[in-house]
């Protein structure tokens, strides 16, 4: 999984899990829970049966339509940009439009602001993720701006922490790329993790997106004690996500324990060879099981995933996926060469 796979599918988790901090009804709002645990937990196809009711439930409201274009993203990322991005922007229009309708008759409130930018940031995480760069990053600027707004009418809102406080982190790696749009954007690596934690302690419903958030950071600063702590926490709550499991298998990747992160590859690949859709992300997480297990000095292992592999050689559709398949050749190559 890239860096880009996996921060924006930090992101519109965030966006998922952000969406039930809003000021609805109890009935609703444990409706709107369910969705988002059946999004992280990589539910789609029940995801979208139960955000279709959301919307039906009161076509007036956009909460509805924000709920459903998150999961069409969250899907787009976990089968690695194979789902259809028609539904996706078709879906985007028609949330922007109720969103207009909605203020239209209500007038601005932090509620709309809230819905807007996270409808925006989520339209940004899927620009960015198919590489359309300026209209992800304007796109992002305009979310930020609607959301710092909602939190300036909220202050107490913990919840809108969560993005702020990843946006200022993620800042400094972002700037490296897109220098010319950042320069001039306060925030730092500190005060993004300061934001998160305060989300993990205070928010009412983001605080397990926000140990997703947590977790990732801390093994990319390797600070593995607490990772650790956030990822049990995160497995106990949410034991169905492919999310929670590459986060897992990149932990203990990180700390060079080759053999168990390439069994939970291994376990990630099968799982997305029963996806379809998810063809690439199949292959990814099968090198990536083939290649640990060579460096874990598995090399039986690694030769039965790069056999899997290259059983796929005839349905390789993209340069990526092509490319995957001459590294197995090569490493099995080599491995018959070895005493």
């Amino acid at each position: 999984m890239s860096k880009v796979f996996y921060m924006c599918s930090l992101i519109i988790a965030a966006f998922v899990a952000q969406a039930s901090c809003l000021s609805l009804p109890y009935q609703r709002r444990a409706v709107v829970n369910h969705a988002m645990d059946m999004m992280l937990d990589c539910e789609f196809d029940s995801a979208l049966s139960l955000c279709d009711s959301i919307i039906s439930a009161d076509r007036s409201d956009p909460l509805g339509d924000m709920l459903k274009l998150s999961a069409l993203a969250f899907l787009d990322l976990d089968c690695n940009h194979v789902s259809d991005s028609a539904r996706f922007y078709g879906q985007y229009a028609s949330t922007q439009r109720t969103i207009f309708s909605y203020e239209t008759t209500n007038g601005p409130s932090p509620y709309s602001l809230t819905v807007k930018g996270f409808t925006k940031a989520i339209a940004a995480c899927y620009h960015l993720w198919h590489k359309s760069y300026i209209k992800g990053l304007n796109t992002g600027f305009d979310a930020l701006k609607e959301l710092k707004e909602a939190k300036k009418e909220d202050p107490a809102d913990y919840d809108a922490d969560l993005f702020l406080g990843l946006y200022n982190y993620a800042r400094a790696d972002m700037k490296r790329m897109f220098w010319w749009a950042f320069f001039w954007y306060p925030g730092d690596r500190e005060s993004g993790i300061r934001s998160l934690a305060l989300c993990n302690k205070n928010g009412q419903f983001t605080q397990s997106v926000a140990g997703l958030v947590l977790a990732e950071l801390a093994i990319r600063e390797k600070k593995f004690p607490e990772a650790e702590t956030l990822i049990t926490g995160l497995e106990r709550d949410f034991p169905k996500s492919r999310i929670v499991r590459w986060t897992r298998a990149k932990y203990f990747e990180e700390q060079k324990l080759f053999a168990q992160s390439a069994e939970i590859y291994g376990l990630l690949a099968d799982e997305y060879d029963g996806i379809p859709s998810a063809w690439r992300n199949a292959l990814a997480a099968r090198w990536k099981e083939a290649s640990l297990s060579e460096d874990a000095g598995n090399r039986q292992g690694a030769e039965a995933a790069c056999g899997k592999i290259v059983l796929k050689k005839k349905d390789a559709m993209d340069s990526a996926s092509r490319q995957i398949i001459k590294d197995a050749e090569k490493l099995l190559g080599n491995s018959k060469k070895l005493p």
